[in-house]
């Protein structure tokens, strides 16, 4: 069962359980590996990014109403959260990811990010999420369990612009504040380690400095052949005309 921490400084007050496994809104795997209650944490997928909500969303409301344990009815304009905020997990933790609002705005891995720092992160649940959402409507609810410590970087399908980063922790460390969901400042993602990889190293796309050049190339081959065109008829014309006037004179 997983302990829903919604984002408040006094995260266990404001935990409920439930067990996904019971629901048939809920898509994903996730895992509990220390303990048969782990916390999760919601966002809101919306068209304008993620939302980390202060108390239930409705997703995450009807989940809990289906399996016997009634939240208050709640609208959306009635939720407070932190619009495409920074996520601090311990490893192993659960981020749940409500689709209620609309199904196209499931969230995408932007695997490309500079912020990212994982290369071996096995996003396959992410692509599955997509292709089940075509297929199947009923699914409201997505929960993913992070098991490898790394920063990574998701935004909605609908509008990739927006972005939310979930900053997992190494075992053994914990995140420096007790709120994890946090405005995205430069403050807060320094205390999460978010920065962008400086040891980068961006191969070369040879097929478009190819093109390049040779675009280049031909443009100067242009320039010239019409330089040597319009010279060759200055010089034809200046002839002609010294021609006439000999014969006139």
């Amino acid at each position: 069962s997983l302990a829903y921490a919604y984002n408040s400084s006094d995260v266990c007050a404001a935990s409920l359980t439930v067990d996904p496994s019971t629901a048939d809104t809920f898509y994903g795997t996730v895992s509990c590996p220390s303990s048969a209650s782990c916390e999760a944490f919601p966002l809101q997928m919306t068209g304008s990014g993620a939302v980390g909500t202060f108390g239930p969303s409705s997703g995450i409301n009807a989940l809990f109403t289906t399996t016997g344990r009634r939240l208050a009815t709640l609208t959306e304009s009635s939720i407070p959260g932190v619009p495409n905020p920074v996520v601090c997990l311990t490893l192993g933790e659960t981020v749940v990811f409500d689709l209620s609002v609309s199904t196209s705005s499931y969230p995408v891995y932007l695997k490309d990010n500079l912020l990212n720092t994982n290369p071996n992160f096995d996003y396959g649940a992410f692509r599955a999420l997509a292709d089940v959402l075509q297929s199947n409507g009923i699914y409201t609810v997505f929960g993913f369990s992070f098991t490898e410590a790394g920063t990574y970087v998701f935004a909605p399908a609908s509008r990739l612009e927006y972005m939310t980063i979930i900053s997992v922790m190494a075992a053994g460390s914990s995140c420096k504040e007790d709120i994890r969901v946090q405005i995205r400042t430069d403050s807060n993602m320094q205390k999460v380690n978010a920065k962008k990889s400086s040891d980068i190293i961006v191969s070369p796309d040879w097929r478009l400095i190819g093109g390049i050049l040779a675009a280049l190339f031909g443009l100067v081959i242009a320039v010239v052949a019409a330089l040597s065109y319009f010279r060759k008829r200055s010089w034809e014309r200046v002839g002609i005309k010294g021609s006439v006037s000999y014969k006139e004179k």
